[in-house]
C-alpha cells in the first residue's frame, strides 16, 4: 500500500505524518517550528521531520501551512507574524529538490477542510465549510470534491470578513474582522474584561462545564458574532455542512447552540437546514488533509 508524508506547519510547531491511502496515520512526528526565528530555522525543523519518516514506498509530500499559498506554484504568498521571514518562500520546489518526491503545498485552512471531507466529518457533503477557531480564524471549503481557492488561489479567508466596519482592528489591519471578535485571543480579552483569568481554552471549558455564570455569558456574547458571520457565510455558500475545529471549538454545545441560534434566525431559510457540528479529525486534520493533497492530486 502506497504512503505519504502529510506535514502541518504552524507558528509554534510542525507535525508530520505518514498517511496511507485510507488516510489511516500510521507514524507522527511534532517538533518545534520556532517560527520567530526565521525561515532557516522554520526549514530545518521540516527537514528533520521528513527525513524520520522518508522510506521506500513514500509516494509524495503533502504539506499544510499558516499564511497565504500559491497552491500552482507551492509559494508562500504571505505569511503570519508567527512566521518569520516566511512569505516569498518556494517551498515545493524547496522540498521536491531535496527529496525528490512531488510535492504539493496549501494554506492550512484549506488542507483542514480537505482533511474532513476525504475521510472526516464532512464526508459525502456537496459543500463543506471549515472554520478552525484557535490563535486566529482559519477556513476552508470543499465543493464537490475540489477545493475552493478564488482566481488567485488565496481565497475563502473567511476569518477576515468584517462584520462590524467601524469595529476594532484585525492582525490582518482590516477593521471589525471576525477573527478578532470570536478568535481565542478574543474569547480571553472578553473574559478578563468580566474579571476571569484563563490561561488555556482548556481551563475556559471547564469552568463553562461547571456552570460558571460569567464564562458561559462570554462563550454565548463569541458565538452569537460567530454566528452573524454564519448567516453571511450560508447565505453566499449554501453549505450541506459546517465543522468548527480548533481550541475554541473544544466548547462544543456551549458554543454551537448560539451559533445556531442566530443561523436558524437569520440565514435565508433555504439555508437553515445546514448541519453544524464540531470536526472530528482533531489535530490529525491538517497532516490528513496534507496528504489527501497527493492522493486527490492537489483537489483541484
Amino acid at each position: 500500500m502506497s504512503k505519504v508524508i502529510g506535514v502541518d506547519i504552524g507558528g509554534t510547531k510542525i507535525l508530520s505524518a505518514i498517511v496511507d491511502e485510507n488516510g489511516n496515520t500510521i507514524k507522527t512526528v511534532r517538533v518545534p517550528s520556532e517560527g520567530k526565528e526565521g525561515r532557516d530555522r522554520i526549514l530545518y525543523h521540516l527537514y528533520q521531520t521528513i527525513e524520520e519518516l522518508i522510506s521506500r514506498d513514500i509516494i509524495g509530500i503533502g504539506i499544510g501551512t499558516a499564511g497565504q499559498v500559491d497552491p500552482d506554484t507551492g509559494v508562500i504568498v504571505t505569511a503570519t507574524p508567527n512566521l518569520k521571514d516566511w512569505a516569498g518562500t518556494p517551498l515545493k520546489d524547496i522540498i521536491e529538490d531535496r527529496f525528490n518526491l512531488p510535492t504539493y503545498v496549501d494554506n492550512d485552512g484549506n488542507v483542514a477542510a480537505l482533511g474532513e471531507w476525504w475521510i472526516g466529518g464532512g464526508r459525502g457533503a456537496r459543500c463543506l465549510l471549515c472554520l478552525t477557531i484557535g490563535t486566529g480564524i482559519g477556513s476552508g471549503i470543499v465543493y464537490e470534491g475540489k477545493v475552493f481557492r478564488g482566481a488567485k488561489g488565496v481565497g475563502a479567508e473567511l476569518g477576515h470578513m468584517s462584520i462590524k466596519y467601524d469595529g476594532i482592528r484585525c492582525n490582518c489591519g482590516g477593521i471589525g474582522c471576525i477573527e478578532a471578535y470570536a478568535s481565542g485571543p478574543a474569547l480571553m480579552k472578553k473574559l478578563q474584561e468580566k474579571g476571569k483569568f484563563f490561561e488555556t481554552p482548556d481551563e475556559i471549558q471547564q469552568a463553562a462545564e461547571s456552570g460558571d455564570r460569567i464564562v458561559l455569558e462570554a462563550v454565548k456574547e463569541i458565538g452569537a458574532l460567530l454566528g452573524y458571520a454564519m448567516v453571511s457565510f450560508i447565505n453566499i455558500f449554501n453549505p450541506d455542512i459546517i465543522l468548527l475545529s480548533g481550541g475554541v471549538s473544544n466548547l462544543g454545545d456551549f458554543l454551537i447552540g448560539p451559533v445556531r441560534d442566530i443561523v436558524d434566525t437569520y440565514a435565508l431559510p433555504g439555508g437553515r437546514d445546514v448541519k453544524i457540528g464540531r470536526a472530528v479529525l482533531g489535530e490529525n486534520a491538517g497532516v490528513v488533509g496534507a496528504a489527501a493533497l497527493v492522493y486527490l492530486k492537489g483537489a483541484k
